[in-house]
């Protein structure tokens, strides 16, 4: 066979050498219906026999595949797809093989079969791709095209999949979540979407929603999301009077349904009067945002460290031992919280170190703080084992001294049962004598 490209001949191996020509010339030789037929020829005499090759894996079928946009989509499948090419017709079928190289006919374990698979009117085939998650985390495949019962294109379109963005792990950042700005000017803020193992996206085709609301009258404010096409997205909008907004941002998941992403709702508040290019995403708003949470988060550290530590601390000391365990719950319940913090200092300084904007003390104090929090969870996490003994037997104390309040409650009211009052037969004058003297018995006790 002759490669028209390289100019080059690769010999063509059959599938069986049951039924091997002889070698001849000045054959009668034509091509039909990927059928290479062959008859007769000269070898030391005349041949009398004809011989068919199907090369439809050698040519390819009568249609082929050029392109797929997009070329890129979830892990979880689902995404529409459109597939350009030639020749195309139903029964139609799409399969995405796992790898770089092409496949002969679909693999059993490694070649996927899109969905909804359909050809358009303009010869387009449209289909949804399939759930890649059980071959993950290889994330790159070959799309070929097979109609009817013929064979797969030997032509192909690579595809890539992602993993899935998750709402719990995206993030929004910026001056436009914050307090302060100032009204009748651009507020922009950026959403950060991430997937599963907070990796930051390095693509495009979320969909996100936001809403921007006074929080007074409820009036929304019109917002607008471009699509970065790296992971982030650009939102915009403008505040007209003074006050503070709502900001419910929502991503759209694998499921079809909008949901929070982390954060949301976030809010801002606006004044009036003060400098002009206040709510610049790069601008001294976000500066001195910065330097306020970086001094939160050192404080709140150094606190809780020192409240989590057991050196010099007589946790005998019901009260003491109380103290330690309210500092190890904090970092616990503020886990989350704490952590998006973090997340937001640090696509903020990466935004800023893009515009070479970055205050290097800053970077080195939000760097420590972020290993500052490792060491504390981890020292919270050990601190609570050793206090373990301690909790326990101070929780059996208490339950028993509750289990002994209980059972002299029950005592009392079976005493009281005895009374004459309490079978309302005394009458009230003996009856307000009787609890009187009941008064006292308590007051003695």
């Amino acid at each position: 066979m002759l490669d028209l490209q390289t100019f080059k001949w690769e010999n063509v191996e059959p599938e069986s050498d049951e039924f091997i020509p002889k070698a001849r010339e000045y054959a009668a030789m034509f091509y039909q219906n990927n059928n290479l037929i062959v008859f007769g020829g000269w070898n030391s005499g005349w041949l009398n026999d004809m011989y068919g090759y199907n090369v439809s894996k050698v040519v390819g079928p009568p249609y082929a595949i050029t392109s797929i946009e997009p070329n890129l989509g979830q892990l979880s499948g689902g995404d529409t797809v459109i597939i350009h090419g030639q020749g195309f017709s139903d029964p139609c079928n799409v399969y995405f093989t796992c790898g770089s190289q092409p496949v002969a006919e679909p693999h059993p374990k490694l070649s996927l079969k899109a969905n909804n698979v359909r050809v358009n009117a303009d010869g387009t085939v449209e289909c949804e791709t399939p759930n890649y998650t059980e071959l993950a985390p290889k994330f790159e495949c070959i799309v070929q095209v097979m109609c009817g019962s013929s064979d797969l294109t030997t032509t192909w379109q690579k595809y890539t999949f992602f993993a899935n963005t998750r709402a719990a792990r995206s993030l929004c950042y910026g001056s436009g979540i914050l307090n302060d700005q100032q009204i009748n000017e651009t507020s922009t803020f950026i959403i950060q979407a991430r997937n599963e193992n907070c990796e930051n996206r390095t693509s495009g085709r979320d969909k996100f929603e936001v809403t921007v609301t006074y929080e007074d009258t409820k009036q929304e404010i019109p917002s607008d999301i471009v699509d970065n096409h790296n992971g982030s997205y650009t939102v915009t909008y403008k505040c007209e009077q003074e006050g503070k907004v709502n900001i419910v941002v929502k991503f759209k998941d694998d499921k079809g349904k909008m949901v929070d992403v982390r954060g949301s709702p976030y809010s801002a508040n606006f004044v009036s009067g003060g400098a002009a290019h206040t709510n610049s995403l790069t601008g001294q708003l976000l500066q001195k945002h910065l330097t306020s949470e970086i001094a939160s988060l050192q404080q709140f550290m150094a606190d809780t460290k020192a409240g989590a530590k057991l050196e010099g601390k007589k946790i005998e000391d019901v009260k003491v031992l109380i103290k330690i365990k309210d500092h190890i719950e904090d970092v616990r319940v503020r886990n989350d919280e704490l952590t998006l913090k973090l997340d937001q200092l640090d696509e903020s300084f990466k935004m800023l170190q893009a515009h070479s904007m970055a205050k290097e003390k800053q970077v080195k104090e939000y760097r420590k703080l972020n290993d500052d929090w490792t060491n504390l969870k981890k020292l919270a996490k050990d601190v609570e084992k050793d206090i373990k003994k301690n909790i326990e037997g101070e929780t059996t104390k208490n339950t028993q001294q509750i289990q002994k309040l209980e059972d002299e409650l029950k005592y009392f009211a079976s005493k009281l049962k005895m009374r004459d009052f309490y079978k309302y037969t005394s009458g009230r004058e003996k009856a307000m004598i009787t609890l009187e003297e009941a008064r006292k018995e308590l007051a003695e006790k």
